[in-house]
């Protein structure tokens, strides 16, 4: 589908998915613009389903894979909440 896009980003929300709070597109839109190195190349938004995510990925797979995933998470000043 690659060809088919001719926008520098996409955002894909799911069919079942709705946004009941404001969403920071623009903020992220943001964060991947001032992106120099281009480390940014996706953007998950949290559910209330995966907040626990992190300590189910820990008791599954043990510490040091946890702290590999946490070291690949950037968090860019744009996203950062007040």
């Amino acid at each position: 589908l690659r060809h088919c896009v001719r926008t520098p980003y996409v955002c894909v929300i799911q069919h079942d998915r709705t946004f009941m709070r404001r969403t920071p597109v623009s903020e992220v839109v943001r964060a991947m613009r001032n992106d120099p190195d281009r480390k940014i190349k996706y953007v998950g938004i949290s559910m209330r389903s995966n907040l626990t995510y992190r300590d189910l990925f820990l008791s599954k797979y043990g510490r040091a894979a946890s702290e590999e995933l946490g070291s690949m998470v950037l968090r860019p000043p744009e996203l950062l909440l007040p």
